[in-house]
Parts: structure tokens; sequence; C-alpha cells
């Protein structure tokens, strides 16, 4: 009895539908011909052997209907992490474009101000100079904050990879 309940289980938790179904098919007319070979041929002992088969036969398929829905929930989990991932990266992205596009940008103003007035006026020149070196401190200060988001807590500075000449 326990190995018929296991096959029959089996079948229905790990085979496809029209294949679970055939398997069951056969195996109901197996149990069903050893019934009528063995001569106690009764409504008891073909409802037995029916419900011998079919019981675990359905338990097995609510199991594989419920691991295949729980799959299914798991690859829709990852898909929308990996949606919120790339919407993450892609603001970030936008974030380093507008602090570098905006600081290069006032930089290049500020020293082609600078160029220009060095002859006439030294100290307008030296005080466009002392912002290009702020304006380029900030950018950078800004730019690491923005990246210490995306370094993990957990690892160990010196033992993050080290850049390379490539």
């Amino acid at each position: 009895l326990v190995a018929g309940v296991v096959a029959f289980y089996s079948l229905g938790a790990h085979t496809r539908g029209s294949e679970s179904g055939a398997g069951l098919a056969f195996g109901l007319a197996g149990l069903w011909a050893t019934v009528l070979v063995s001569g106690q041929v009764d409504f008891g002992s073909f409802f037995f052997s029916g419900a011998l088969a079919l019981i675990p036969w359905l338990v097995g398929r609510n199991a594989r209907a419920r691991s295949q829905r729980l799959a299914a929930a798991e690859r829709e989990q990852e898909q929308r992490t990996r949606l919120a991932l790339s919407d993450e990266r892609a603001r970030i992205a936008r974030e380093f474009h507008d602090v570098v596009a905006h600081s290069v940008g006032v930089m290049v103003v500020q020293a082609e101000g600078a160029r220009r007035v060095l002859e006439r006026d030294p100290e307008r020149a030296r005080e466009a100079l002392d912002s290009i070196e702020q304006t380029g401190r900030t950018a950078l200060a800004d730019m690491r904050r923005s990246l210490g988001v995306l370094r993990r807590a957990d690892v160990d500075p010196a033992l993050q990879p080290q850049p390379a000449i490539d």
C-alpha cells in the first residue's frame, strides 16, 4: 500500500498534466484488474483501490501546482528587483551626469574668465582659479558621497579590488 501511495503521489507531483493523467488511468486500470483477478469483486474493493490511487495523486498535483506558483512568484519578485536596480542605476547615472556636467561647465567658464583677465587683473584671475579649485573639490565630494551609497558596508575597502592599469 505504501509503495502504491508513494507511486501515485510521485506521478501527480513530478509529471506534466497529460502524462500524469495517463499514468493515473493506467495505474487505476492495473489496480482494478488486480481486484478483478483476485475474485473479490465488490464496490468496496473498487472504491478502496480508486481512493488509494486518486487521493495521493490529487495531493501530488496540488503540491506541484503550489511549487509552480511559488516559483512563478519568485521569478516575478526577482524581475521586480532587477527592475528596481535598473531604475536606481539610471537615477545614479543621471545624478553623476548632473554633478559632473554642471561642475565641469562652471570650471570651464571660470577658466576662460581667468585666462582673459590674467594679464589685466591678476587678483581676479586668482579668485577665478580659487573658485575653480573649490568647484572641483565640491564635485569630487558629491561624487564620493554618491558612490559611498553604492559601497557595501560589510567589505573592508582594503580587500576590495584595486584599480589596475587597464
